[in-house]
């Protein structure tokens, strides 16, 4: 009796795993035919099998990241939501979802073709899957610029510290999804920077990884210290004449000199 209700059970057990898998199936990698194939047809040493295998299975990729900046052109843009798509259509019957990040959105030289993908799901005229989902971080734009009647190439070289030149407004349409999150506080930015530290070596020891989080800390620091003082002195020669005081119109366009992307690029070098 004990042996048959045993049976009954891994039977049970095994019908369930190989529907869930059926159902499930093209969100992973390499999916077995038959979880009988690990044993010699015993139901219960089959779930066991079976077990082991989704604890070592590969998923899918379902998330996409896109560091925008303006020397993505569109044919880059349309290869990479090419190959997004085709990911997307492939996990679609198991109900999963694949989320896409452009980070920087409102630095490209292309705004009308994101607009394009954010506001009408489209791209370049083909459509995005329905299991895609957006999201985008954008930055401030519409400041006015330091080297006032200057043509583009000679603000490109002034305005290295306003991010004026290299940030665009966003399309009317887009500037109804947008939402305000506002930006990192230091603290709140050397607890990220600590995170990630011990992301890439959970045994580094704590007052080295201490060390390194007020490094990278004191550098983002010094930069947006060297763009306040260069931010001011261009904005005191075009007499600036906007609605806050010259030192605090200073110190918000250098917040964003430097960016969590920066912090991103130590841990690639």
């Amino acid at each position: 009796g004990t042996m048959t209700r045993s049976t009954d059970m891994g039977s049970r057990l095994l019908q369930l795993l190989l529907h869930h898998n059926q159902q499930r199936s093209s969100i992973f990698q390499n999916s077995p035919i038959s979880f009988r194939d690990c044993n010699d047809g015993n139901d219960t040493s089959a779930v066991l099998c079976s077990l082991q295998w989704f604890a070592e299975a590969s998923l899918e990729r379902t998330f996409f990241e896109l560091n925008v900046d303006a020397s993505l052109d569109e044919a880059e843009i349309i290869t990479f939501f090419d190959d997004v798509c085709e990911k997307a259509q492939k996990v679609a019957p198991s109900g999963a979802m694949v989320v896409v990040f452009l980070d920087e959105i409102n630095t490209s030289s292309v705004m009308g073709l994101f607009k394009e993908v954010v506001v009408d799901r489209t791209y370049s005229g083909k459509r995005l899957e329905s299991n895609i989902t957006i999201v985008a971080a954008c930055n401030p734009a519409g400041r006015q610029s330091l080297s006032s009647g200057a043509c583009r190439e000679s603000d490109l070289a002034r305005e290295w510290a306003s991010g004026h030149y290299q940030v665009n407004k966003l399309p009317i349409s887009m500037e109804r999804l947008k939402w305000n999150y506002g930006a990192l506080n230091p603290e709140q930015e050397k607890e990220f920077v600590l995170r990630r530290i011990e992301m890439l070596d959970e045994d580094i020891p704590i007052y080295l990884a201490a060390e390194l989080t007020e490094l990278i800390a004191t550098s983002q620091e010094a930069i947006r210290s060297f763009a306040k003082e260069d931010i001011q002195k261009g904005l005191i020669r075009l007499s600036y004449t906007g609605s806050i005081s010259i030192e605090e119109e200073a110190r918000n366009r250098a917040r964003s000199t430097v960016s969590l992307r920066d912090i991103q690029r130590v841990f690639t070098v």
